[in-house]
């Protein structure tokens, strides 16, 4: 079956394409002009802007599955211009996705966030039971996008939601389109630098691998029928990115404490998010994530040697 991963250059979706390549299918990528080739071998790549409806036509053709992993992510003290652009990418090129896929049969798997559910304080967060509460900008297009894909399922449209949680690893860089590189990217490009970090406070999150984000969209893949959405994807356990600046230190040596008076590290908020709700992960998809905090960072780090030099 030919997959097509919309944002297959980006973060989140060049580890879905590596990981189709490595399982076999025949894998395109499409991404926006410019972006850098979407690494290991076996995989096609397209140039082509999310916003532009006939090449993305073009790009479904002979498609089996789209994985639309395209968005961005703006901050939430983002200009009008950068909102304006999330809601055209994140909302309104979906929705045309949504169609183009209804229009040719093709099964459609949307990553949206964990950022749907914004200011729902308590945890932990479930996809039934907590009413989503998007407070910015990317947070509200990932949900009207959520709604405007499940509406869709009504007139034929095969789709599925995977809401994302906090991820890091393999492929993170700075791109233009995330204004929020997560905190343990942040905390290990710092130490391999050899500078010191000062966190805010201790910042405890269910994180997830990149490797794992791309296992479970596997998982989705591989069903007959996509699981009435949406469903949460989160890490195997809880821990804090200062526990994350002891795994890293214990490969690379360097300074790091708690300081909220003169943070260096941004974690994007004031307050840690309550953990998401796995139970559809692992009864719905069958899935279980399988990357413990250390064996990410031995993974994340050789990775790093292989790939990067800082």
């Amino acid at each position: 079956m030919r997959v097509l991963v919309t944002g297959g250059g980006g973060f989140v979706g060049a580890n879905v394409v590596e990981a189709l390549v490595a399982a076999g299918y025949d894998t395109l990528a499409l991404d926006r002009p410019g972006t850098p080739r979407v690494p290991g071998r076996g995989a096609g790549f397209i140039e082509a802007d999310i916003r532009d409806g006939v090449a993305c036509g073009r790009a479904l053709e002979g498609v089996g599955t789209l994985v639309h992993c395209a968005a961005v992510t703006p901050s939430a003290s983002a200009d009008i211009d950068a909102v304006l652009r999330a809601f055209a990418i994140n909302l309104a090129a979906t929705s045309d996705l949504a169609m183009a896929c209804e229009r040719r049969g093709v099964r459609m798997i949307h990553l949206s966030s964990a950022s749907v559910y914004g200011a729902a304080s308590d945890g932990p967060l479930d996809e039934v039971e907590t009413w989503p509460r998007p407070v910015a900008a990317y947070g509200i297009s990932k949900l009207a996008a959520e709604q405007f894909v499940v509406s869709r399922r009504a007139s034929g449209l095969q789709a599925g939601v995977l809401r994302i949680g906090s991820v890091f690893g393999p492929h993170e860089r700075g791109t233009g389109v995330r204004d929020t590189l997560s905190a343990p990217y942040q905390v290990t490009r710092a130490a391999r630098k050899g500078q010191a970090v000062r966190l805010p406070r201790a910042g405890r999150r269910d994180w997830i691998y990149a490797r794992d984000v791309a296992a479970a969209v596997l998982a989705a893949i591989r069903l007959d029928a996509l699981p009435d959405p949406p469903v949460n994807i989160a890490g195997l356990e809880e821990w804090s990115v200062a526990d994350w600046c002891e795994s890293i230190a214990r490969h690379v040596p360097f300074d790091w404490r708690i300081d909220p008076a003169d943070p260096t590290i941004d974690f994007h908020g004031r307050d840690d998010r309550p953990p998401l709700a796995t139970r559809r992960m692992r009864d719905l998809l069958g899935f279980r994530p399988t990357y413990t905090r250390e064996r990410a960072c031995e993974d994340y780090l050789r990775w790093l040697e292989e790939n990067e030099a800082t």
